[in-house]
């Protein structure tokens, strides 16, 4: 019986310290919140909105990909990354995020897999 347990309890405690090694812990500046009602069929980034400094958005992503999305000056330059991962699951997210001190004009959402590049402007007053 003894034997039992210790195995279980050897088992049971490698799995929670390998899911501990990989687990990434979620950015607390960019909130990412799936929505399960609407199936996606696209890439896409929608229904952006800049209200007291939060980007608000939605994209769509129609299979599961390596993904960047990022926030970009009028130049192209990188201001904020917000997603980096090497396995972003299928689906449709709402997307908030706060923008740090930027000033009045255009900038760009962009979405980046290893197949396609997805880009949208958007207008801080």
């Amino acid at each position: 019986m003894n034997f039992r347990f210790t195995i279980t309890y050897s088992v049971v405690f490698l799995a929670m310290l390998l899911a501990s090694l990989f687990y990434k812990k979620p950015r607390e500046d960019v909130k990412i919140t799936p929505i399960f009602e609407i199936k996606p069929n696209e890439y896409k980034i929608y229904e952006v909105t800049v209200k007291e400094g939060m980007l608000d958005f939605k994209i769509e992503i129609p299979v599961t990909t390596e993904l960047k999305l990022r926030v970009l000056d009028p130049e192209g330059n990188e201001l904020q990354k917000l997603i980096d991962e090497k396995s972003f699951p299928k689906g449709v997210y709402n997307i908030k995020c706060h923008l740090n001190s930027r000033s009045s004009g255009k900038y760009k959402c962009n979405l980046e897999t290893k197949d396609f590049i997805y880009e949208t402007d958007f207008f801080i007053n």
